[in-house]
């Protein structure tokens, strides 16, 4: 340390106006901080940290002679410094926040010429944000949420800082970042990590706050104050939780980012799940319930605010609340079917209109199958298996009763109404794509002649 304070003693800040005498009375070139700098990194880091018994000499050496990008690089990845990261990252946060690596005359053409082993190769601004986003990440993330929201936007505003610096590494061969262009790279890493943080189960609450997207108080409102800005942070990682299948998490965060429609289409494609299974047990049908609830409950609070939130409106509100109520219906169909109420299941299949059981309506829920949301497709089979063997089995039972009647006598008129919805089904089977197993079953109860479309 005396070494390193005397030679500082003898750095000029800048050139004199007039050259420098030495004691000769030769002139001589001033001795500037760039002097000190190089004369230092012709040794390597080891050569301050013999037997690895004091790293932290290095650093000083580096820290006084204005050289903060190497030392905390040195921190960061060397093996004799790895209880210091944490340290390494305050560090980082801190001069970077007073901007002290954006200083141009701590910018440098040269660094350690002994790096690789000990150090690692410099990668602009990146070796600094990446890092910090990693211990947000990993040290508060699980724990902290709010914490390491705040380590989050550290990293994204060092991220857009670095843009400066890359721009200097290339050595002025391509146009300077200008501050939207940081701006914008900044909000780029910020969102993607804020959406890292949001995806951890419970996160969503502790971020967004009962208030949800429109609040202003929280802690997401305090690094992203737009409240548009804040809806597409959560509805992206919405989006991304589902594509994963992590539907409680997306739900979540649907739900306060006030996306009623993207939280309705999670339940409606669960409930269309569970439905679609050929065995029932209890645990499904008690999921089938709970999902059902959850569905009316949002449905009826999204249309109490639809007008005070927009994103809670529109048509995809409107789609996904139409898909529910059939959803709800097909439940009520099975479960009537399970008791046996055959009078029942047609009375409420008669409400789905795109199940015809008139030849009236044959055409029209044909080319209405085209249209309809994925749940429903996923569960057309079925229905139309349900009607199928419920019409099936009423006819055999009218027909049963009309043996007991008057000899001589035709069928009855409930027979021949039961006769006319099975064939509009098995016409309008015969245009639309089913699988193999239901045109075999259709064929079996279907009136003679009817043959199922081949190019199905």
């Amino acid at each position: 340390e005396d070494f390193m304070w005397f030679q500082l003693c003898m750095v000029r800040s800048e050139a004199p106006m007039t050259p420098i005498q030495n004691f000769s009375g030769s002139l001589t070139e001033p001795y500037t901080i760039s002097h000190l700098q190089r004369y230092l990194n012709k040794y390597p880091a080891k050569h301050y940290n013999r037997d690895g018994r004091d790293p932290l000499t290095y650093i000083i050496v580096l820290f006084l002679s204005l050289q903060f990008k190497t030392a905390l690089q040195y921190l960061l990845y060397s093996h004799s410094t790895q209880q210091y990261r944490a340290d390494a990252i305050h560090m980082a946060i801190s001069l970077i926040h007073y901007r002290v690596l954006l200083n141009p005359a701590l910018q440098l053409e040269h660094h350690d010429p002994h790096p690789a082993a000990a150090i690692g190769e410099m990668d602009g601004g990146d070796h600094l944000w990446k890092p910090i986003a990693i211990y947000s990440k990993e040290v508060f993330g699980p724990m902290d949420p709010v914490v390491a929201l705040e380590y989050a936007a550290y990293a994204a505003h060092a991220a857009g800082l670095s843009q400066s610096e890359e721009d200097h590494a290339s050595g002025g061969l391509r146009p300077s970042a200008s501050a939207a262009d940081q701006h914008a790279y900044g909000r780029k890493i910020q969102s993607q990590l804020f959406s890292a943080l949001l995806q951890d189960r419970g996160a969503v609450e502790q971020l967004v706050g009962k208030s949800g997207v429109a609040g202003t108080d929280s802690s997401l409102a305090r690094f992203i104050p737009s409240e548009d800005n804040r809806r597409l942070v959560l509805v992206g990682t919405g989006d991304m939780c589902k594509a994963e299948a992590r539907y409680e998490e997306a739900m979540a965060l649907y739900k306060h980012a006030g996306e009623i429609a993207g939280a309705l289409s999670i339940i409606n494609q669960q409930l269309a799940d569970h439905l679609s299974r050929s065995t029932q047990t209890h645990a499904t049908v008690e999921r089938i319930r709970t999902l059902r609830g959850e569905g009316m409950a949002l449905r009826e609070a999204a249309y109490s605010v639809r007008d005070g939130t927009p994103s809670s409106g529109g048509l995809a509100l409107q789609q996904e609340s139409e898909t529910l109520e059939y959803l709800v219906l097909v439940t009520d169909i099975l479960v009537a079917k399970e008791s046996g109420s055959i009078g029942e299941v047609l009375r409420l299949l008669r409400q789905l209109k795109f199940l015809p059981l008139d030849h009236v309506r044959v055409q029209a829920c044909v080319a209405s199958t085209q249209q309809l949301p994925p749940p429903l497709q996923k569960l057309l089979p079925s229905l139309v298996q349900v009607a199928a063997i419920t019409l099936s089995t009423g006819l055999q039972a009218a027909q049963r009763k009309d043996t007991g009647g008057i000899p001589g006598q035709g069928p009855s008129l409930e027979v021949e109404n039961l006769k006319e919805q099975l064939s509009a089904l098995t016409e309008f089977v015969a245009h639309v794509p089913m699988p193999e197993g239901v045109l075999h079953h259709m064929a079996a109860l279907a009136p003679v002649g009817w043959v199922p479309n081949q190019g199905h």
